[in-house]
């Protein structure tokens, strides 16, 4: 845009308008499959635990995890789970 002698927003915006066909024609490429693979997410899904980071936790006396300065509840902690040497993989939401 710069060679285009383009200095303002409004410039830019009518620029596009004829650059962009132009770019697409040059640069698009056409899928090898008509069909869609996107999927429609689950009605009442969890989706903010989709995508987790997995960090190593001790899981406390009292069914507690501590991870940057919260703490998470162990929504139903295991009769076989020892309190003070077990270790769980927690899911932590990605930001």
């Amino acid at each position: 845009m710069r060679l285009a002698g383009i200095s303002s927003i409004n410039q830019a915006n009518e620029f596009l308008k004829t650059y962009l066909p132009t770019y697409n024609k040059r640069f698009a490429t056409h899928p090898r499959s008509d069909v869609s693979f996107f999927e429609r997410p689950q009605k009442l899904s969890r989706y903010k635990w989709t995508f987790v980071f997995r960090e190593q936790r001790t899981v406390g006396n009292d069914y507690t995890i501590r991870y940057q300065n919260k703490v998470f509840l162990v929504g139903k902690p295991s009769i076989t789970m020892e309190k003070t040497t077990s270790h769980n993989k927690t899911g932590v939401p990605a930001k």
